[in-house]
């Protein structure tokens, strides 16, 4: 009996000892828990707000490619007409330039250079950025300078 007695205190003792680690456990895990309660939402409003900002200056970007393109297809279209004599070709090729813009025509021989150029502010909350854009054409025969 002495042995099972000493076999039960062993019992005891170990279940003893592993209540008070699972109690530590527990009163661990809870330790500085109120003062953590919402950091990863305070984590997630910072990562959108990153992604917010990323994409925004992502978007600007995309929207200055445009305004580029449609000053260099201004340009090509308006050195084109030029080049022909067509003077409704060219205000119509004018007409079609990104809002704001302006067409410069500089004529050197039998060669026209066209500028267009625009200041483009796709978003109030950035600086504004001048767009510009030039095309060369030679005068068609017969064309006046």
């Amino acid at each position: 009996m002495a042995a099972a007695g000493a076999a039960g205190i062993r019992t005891a003792t170990r279940c003893s000892r592993h209540d008070d680690a699972r109690h530590a456990r527990r009163a661990h895990s809870q330790v500085g828990r109120p003062d953590q309660h919402g950091m990863v939402t305070v984590e997630l409003v910072f990562g959108m707000l990153i992604i917010a900002i990323l994409m925004a200056v992502f978007g600007w970007g995309i929207l200055l490619f445009g305004v580029q393109v449609g000053c260099i297809d201004t340009a090509r279209d308006v050195a084109r007409q030029a080049a022909r004599g067509d003077q409704d070709a060219v205000r119509l090729a004018e007409s079609q330039a990104p809002h704001g813009a302006t067409t410069k025509i500089i004529g050197r021989g039998q060669q026209l250079t066209v500028q267009v150029r625009v200041r483009s502010k796709p978003f109030d909350f950035v600086p504004a950025i001048t767009v510009t854009a030039e095309a060369t054409a030679v005068r068609e025969p017969g064309e006046q300078r």
